[in-house]
Order: structure tokens, then C-alpha cells, then sequence
């Protein structure tokens, strides 16, 4: 692990513990002979990280939204891996945003009791919202700090998101979402493309792709809040019909793109596909 992560966690108190639902794994990933990498990778991380996410403009992202994920589904996910800052060695409170040591002893079991709590009464409150007949999009809110989320990010310029995040002043959760997209993005190997390709997440990079591929890549961008994904073509023209309907939803088409040296939208050395049908 990086020295330069090391620094987000207090090392020398004691053995660094990152948490292992926090996930980054490479979706596609392309290297042009001239330009810049582009690449794409689910990250699963605590819903309420994403708005430190969200700051920054040169990601494109799609997050599972808690208005489509039935309430009961919301639950189960809770119960199968519940966010808790014991996964983070129960940082203590301190002036300043950035801790300087940890809870320990019957502080730490007391915390960590009452944290559990709080989840447990959250959760029977959504439930009997639910059986009440609450819209999701309300019932499923209190759970959020509770709640890992499956995020899609696409990306040609991550150093300003790494400077900000593997930094002794991010939040502990944040410098672990962050080395972790980080080493899956290190250790991959990218394809390598050249100009005319286009890249098409979930489906490669293609030299004269079908508009079944285009449709089928946007259709599964947009479904991140899916636990497995539908790529039929039936399934895809479904969803580009409903994305590009009277009140265009344009965020799942923004991870495509097609190597351009005179770029349009949030990628350096790439067009987005958003931008190509935005201006037809």
C-alpha cells in the first residue's frame, strides 16, 4: 500500500484496516496511440459519499438511485452489509474535519452498540413506511447512511480527484474509495485504440459499432441500480426510448464516447455520445 495512503489512516496507532466491501473494478479501459486514457469502473462505496464525489466535474457518474431500488431489496442489502464506522476503527471525535486518534475500549463498544441501534430502528421504521404504503423515494432515505451503493465512473483525468482524496485530510471512507480506484486502475492493462474507435462500456472498444452496441452500452450504463444486468437488444431499446423521451435523461450516455482530437463533453481527446446526439 502506497505511503502516500497510508497518511489518510494514523498508521502508528496501530495496524491499517481498510474496508473490504469498498470495492473498484475496471469495466473497460483504453490507452490511444496518441491522447488520453479513458476508463470506466464500478465502485461500490457508502451512499453518503457520493456527494463528496460528485464534486468532481471531470468524472462522469451514474449512481444506483434510492427512488428506484424497492424498499424491501433496500433493507435486505442493509442487513447483507451494513455501513458502520467500525469498519473504520471507530475514528474519535476532534476540532477540525480530519480525526487524530480512535475510540477504544467501552467508548469504542458503545459507539459501535449504539451506531447498530439506530440501523436496526431505521430500518423497522422503513419497513412499517413501506407496509403502509410510502412512496420508496421517501421510505428508503433514513437508511442511506447505512447503505453501500454501486456507482459507474468514467473518467480521462483522475489526478485532480487522487491529489484531493488519498490526502491525510479526506475522510478515512473517501481515501479508501479513492486508493481503491486508484490500484484497479494501476493494475490494469488498457486496450489500445487508435482514432475512429469508440468506447462502448460493457460491450469493448470498436472500430464501427452497430447502434445495437450503442443502445446496449447505454442501457447498461443506466442500469447501475441493478444487481445483474439485462444486455439483451430488447431490453436495451427499452431503456434509450425512455432515456431520450420528451425530458432526456443524457447522464448514461455520457460514458460512451469516440476517440476525437477535438473533444465535446467532460473527457480530454474523446467526443461523448451525449454531445454527438445533443447536437444533431
Amino acid at each position: 500500500i502506497s505511503r502516500r495512503c497510508m497518511e489518510c489512516y494514523l498508521p502508528s496507532l496501530g495496524v491499517l484496516i481498510m474496508d473490504s466491501n469498498i470495492t473498484a473494478t475496471v469495466i473497460l479501459d483504453v490507452q490511444p496511440q496518441i491522447g488520453h486514457r479513458l476508463t470506466t469502473l464500478e465502485v461500490t462505496m457508502p451512499k453518503f459519499l457520493v456527494a463528496q464525489l460528485n464534486t468532481h466535474r471531470a468524472l462522469v457518474k451514474n449512481s444506483a438511485s434510492s427512488r428506484a431500488i424497492p424498499v424491501t431489496q433496500f433493507i435486505r442489502n442493509i442487513l447483507e452489509s451494513p455501513v458502520t464506522p467500525a469498519n473504520h476503527r471507530m475514528p474519535a471525535n476532534s476540532s477540525g474535519m480530519t480525526p487524530k486518534s480512535y475510540l477504544k475500549g467501552i467508548k469504542k463498544l458503545l459507539s459501535i452498540g449504539l451506531w447498530n441501534t439506530g440501523m436496526y430502528l431505521n430500518l423497522g421504521i422503513a419497513y412499517l413506511q413501506h407496509k403502509l404504503g410510502l412512496h420508496k423515494s421517501w421510505a428508503n432515505r433514513p437508511l442511506e447512511a447505512y447503505y453501500y451503493t454501486k456507482v459507474l465512473i468514467t473518467a480521462t483525468d483522475w489526478d485532480n480527484f487522487f491529489n484531493l482524496r488519498i490526502h491525510s485530510d479526506a475522510q478515512d471512507a473517501m481515501c479508501d474509495v479513492a486508493y481503491k480506484i486508484k490500484d484497479a486502475i494501476d493494475g490494469h492493462l488498457p486496450f489500445p485504440v487508435s482514432p475512429g474507435y469508440w468506447y462502448l462500456p460493457y460491450v469493448g472498444a470498436l472500430l464501427e459499432p452497430t447502434q445495437a452496441d450503442l443502445d446496449i452500452s447505454v442501457s447498461c450504463c443506466a442500469q447501475v441500480s441493478y444487481r445483474t444486468l439485462d444486455m439483451s437488444p430488447d431490453k436495451a431499446k427499452r431503456v434509450v426510448s425512455k432515456l431520450l423521451g420528451d425530458t432526456p435523461h443524457w447522464s448514461p450516455f455520457e460514458h460512451i464516447a469516440v476517440l476525437d482530437y477535438k473533444p465535446k463533453g467532460s473527457y480530454k481527446s474523446w467526443s461523448t455520445y451525449r454531445h454527438i446526439l445533443d447536437n444533431q
